[in-house]
């Protein structure tokens, strides 16, 4: 009776290392040391961005402790940030850039650990230009269907395969399709010849772009020409129109609750006042410190923005000034706001 049992204990004690060394998935069998916990930040897009952008976040297994807190940005902020997998490896969030230029993210060592406490190692540095003076709009042909999307800086066309004119000579790379005859566009019921719209054989797309420097404010209207264009189906796209317009938001003046504020402090609100501010990317409060977030009315004539004034410990009057940034530049508007020191 005895050897049975001892036989069984040996069993059972075999089976149960066995599955202890089958469970590896963090560690290298041979090495008998934990895998490196990796993470890497990444976009679909290119590494240029005309407004907010969103990111992933890909760690190498399931992470705990991981926030929206964990990420850092220089010249900008994270708007929203959710969990993208249910196996807690995949992260995604919005990034809002502040000033013109260059934005990046990492996320540090040790911001978060796995199930065996293994803290990841520093992400790779991903960095997007940030310029919103450049209108982006795209344009993607699919086989015999047109489409629009909703946002004026991401319309597109798209099609499956290469695209041939009438004659079924191929279209290259850097054709205007505009000068070949593909496509027009006019500025409130004019032809308007500042665009360029350049195509791309090798992502079967095409994009604006404009001579000048800044467009003029208008009503657009970009009409694809029917019987141009073919694909390989030797099938013609059929004609599409599509309208957009181009409206620059601009600050004139800001009101505020207040003029001045006690030692003890107070709620500061600020009413930004001016003309097509629901067209801005970010409209951004800077008091000498931090940014802050200016939420436009849908009208577009204003903009609200609140902050708490915190108690003047200084024993002097103290001054804050504060300037509007409208996608990322300095309005030249602004007001002083004082504070007493009594």
């Amino acid at each position: 009776m005895k050897k049975i049992q001892c036989r069984a204990l040996a069993l059972a004690l075999t089976f149960l290392f066995g599955a202890c060394a089958a469970f590896v998935s963090p560690f290298d069998a041979q090495a008998a040391e934990p895998l490196p916990l990796t993470v890497e930040i990444s976009r679909e897009k290119a590494t240029h961005a005309t407004g907010p952008f969103e990111i992933r976040i890909q760690f190498s297994r399931r992470v705990y402790g991981f926030g929206q807190g964990r990420i850092n940005v220089v010249n900008g902020s994270v708007r929203s940030f959710e969990k993208a997998s249910e196996g807690g490896d995949l992260y995604t969030a919005v990034v809002v850039p502040k000033l013109l230029g260059d934005v990046s993210i990492q996320i540090d060592a040790g911001a978060c650990r796995d199930i065996r406490n293994i803290p990841n190692e520093a992400s790779n540095v991903l960095t997007v230009v940030y310029d919103s003076s450049r209108l982006l709009l795209w344009f993607d042909f699919e086989d015999g269907t047109v489409f629009p999307e909703p946002d004026p800086k991401g319309l597109q066309f798209r099609f499956s395969g290469d695209a041939y004119d009438a004659d079924n000579k191929f279209i290259s790379e850097g054709t205007d399709l505009i000068k070949a005859g593909f496509i027009e566009i006019t500025r409130n019921g004019e032809a308007f010849t500042d665009f360029r719209v350049l195509y791309n054989p090798h992502e079967h797309s095409a994009r604006i772009t404009h001579r000048i420097r800044r467009l003029p404010e208008g009503d657009y209207e970009l009409r694809l020409l029917g019987d141009t264009i073919k694909t390989l189906r030797n099938r013609f796209l059929p004609a599409h129109e599509i309208t957009f317009g181009i409206h620059f938001p601009r600050v004139q003046r800001l009101q505020i609750n207040q003029s001045g504020f006690p030692r003890s402090g107070g709620e500061l609100s600020i009413e930004i006042l001016g003309e097509n501010l629901q067209y801005a990317d970010s409209i951004l409060v800077y008091d000498g410190t931090d940014f802050y977030d200016a939420v436009p009315a849908l009208d577009g004539k204003t903009a609200s923005f609140q902050k708490t004034i915190p108690a003047n410990e200084t024993g002097r009057d103290r001054v804050m000034r504060l300037n509007v940034y409208i996608d990322g530049k300095d309005t030249g508007r602004g007001l002083p706001v004082k504070q007493s020191s009594s």
